[in-house]
């Protein structure tokens, strides 16, 4: 449809209105997420949760119409399929088509000028369900936690990471582990920690644990997505967070300087700083664990 400014917004309230809680995410298969890559812009739902779609804030116009103009651009040049170098994200919802997570304005920009199909990638994020059936296969009550973004990747592929993974699926996933992860996770697993691991990407998680185990490594759970913005999201953290608290007696909180020890169970705390070289940095960490074992 081509719609102009009064229009679109009309559109979007509606569409906002018809789709809020009246949705659940639903699984996608790998093939659907490999191999579907262009989707029709009215199989696409705006997300209720995105301040895009807050009438206080709403779209930011300026940048949807120079999204406007790259459509034009890519249209003269490539006709009526290349647009968007960047795929918007989408996680398949019943009972039909896609939510929005990141793109709302190419999204916008696209219904403006009519475009029937939009280049998107399909995830699966992490779910409640999934978080609780990954705890209900733990027998330990030990974890670790690491936020995948700040701690484990790293920035580029150089003497401080591990190699890159190799064949077809380093293409899909293939970000710079830090040097020595596989080691220090295979060493907590050892001794009885269930390791999870966080991110505020939009990638399905069964793609991470993929990528983890291409680098013959273990993790318990992955949380993927933790940026998504919905109105019930607080209090999903809260009953995650409650059912983490029953299944866990001890917490090791891990960044990249320090190692905090949480004990539910005798209710003390403690605070270990991560010294020397990055290069030491996991063996540094292993250290901490072996002191904190020592202490119980």
């Amino acid at each position: 449809m081509s719609a102009s400014k009064g229009e679109f917004d009309l559109f979007l309230e509606k569409e906002v209105s018809r789709i809020k809680g009246n949705y659940t995410p639903v699984r996608s298969s790998f093939l659907r997420r490999k191999f579907k890559r262009y989707l029709k812009c009215s199989e696409i739902h705006p997300n209720p949760g995105d301040e895009f779609c807050d009438p206080a804030i709403g779209p930011n116009y300026g940048i949807v119409s120079d999204y406007v103009q790259t459509i034009g651009n890519e249209k003269r040049q490539h006709g009526e399929k290349l647009f968007f170098e960047d795929p918007v994200m989408v996680e398949r919802i019943t009972p039909d088509g896609y939510l929005l997570l990141n793109g709302h304005h190419r999204w916008a920009a696209a219904i403006k000028t009519g475009l029937p199909k939009i280049h998107a990638e399909i995830v699966n994020l992490t779910q409640q369900k999934d978080i609780y059936e990954m705890l209900r296969r733990s027998k330990n009550n030990r974890r670790v936690v690491l936020d995948l973004d700040e701690v484990v990747f790293r920035a580029e592929f150089n003497e401080l990471s591990e190699k890159p993974l190799r064949f077809a699926f380093g293409r899909i996933i293939n970000e710079p582990m830090r040097l020595g992860i596989p080691a220090l996770f295979n060493d907590l697993k050892r001794r009885g920690y269930d390791i999870w691991v966080y991110t505020s990407r939009y990638v399905s998680y069964e793609s991470m644990l993929h990528y983890f185990r291409r680098h013959h490594t273990y993790v318990s759970g992955v949380v993927t997505g933790m940026k998504r913005k919905s109105g019930a999201m607080t209090a999903i953290r809260e009953q995650i967070e409650k059912k983490m608290n029953e299944q866990y007696e001890q917490t090791l909180h891990i960044d990249n300087d320090y190692v905090v020890r949480v004990n539910r169970k005798t209710k003390t705390y403690g605070e270990h700083r991560i010294d020397g070289p990055e290069i030491q940095w996991t063996g540094r960490v292993m250290e901490i664990v072996d002191e904190i074992g020592e202490k119980e």
